[in-house]
């Protein structure tokens, strides 16, 4: 509408925090989109939620591609662990369960796959340190 046009006219971007801010505490304050007509606002959670939505498959259909093609995780009592790292996987409205939900899908029948998705602290650091020592 024009009025959600004028309220975002000075909007340059939204960083994650304030998306997920808008989608769990839509009346928290302090958020660009709280300008927003409340129509319009109920259409940007929509866009929002669909381009979360988007996101999870495109992940999911990653990680699920790389079970498939490594041959790995065929033995329930041997899952594979998929490491993940950031606060968009663990905290982002309901992205972790859309991811996994959506691993499910592809990863049943013939192209069944165990795994288990964790979280490792200091992940990032531990892998340069190790990359590091190794090369």
């Amino acid at each position: 509408s024009p009025e959600a046009a004028r309220a975002l006219d000075g909007v340059a971007g939204l960083s994650t925090k304030q998306v997920n801010d808008f989608l769990l505490f839509p009346d928290a304050g302090g958020n660009p989109l709280d300008a927003l007509p409340p129509v319009d606002a109920r259409a940007a959670a929509v866009l929002v939620d669909r381009l979360v939505e988007r996101s999870s498959i495109l992940s999911a259909v990653n990680l699920s591609a790389v079970l498939l093609k490594s041959g790995r995780g065929t033995d329930p009592r041997a899952p594979v662990r998929i490491t993940a790292d950031g606060s968009t996987f663990w905290q982002l409205k309901d992205y972790r369960l859309r991811v996994e939900a959506h691993m499910r899908s592809y990863l049943e029948g013939d192209n069944e796959r165990h795994y288990v998705i964790a979280s490792v602290d200091d992940a990032p650091l531990l892998g340069a340190a190790i990359a590091g020592l190794t090369n």
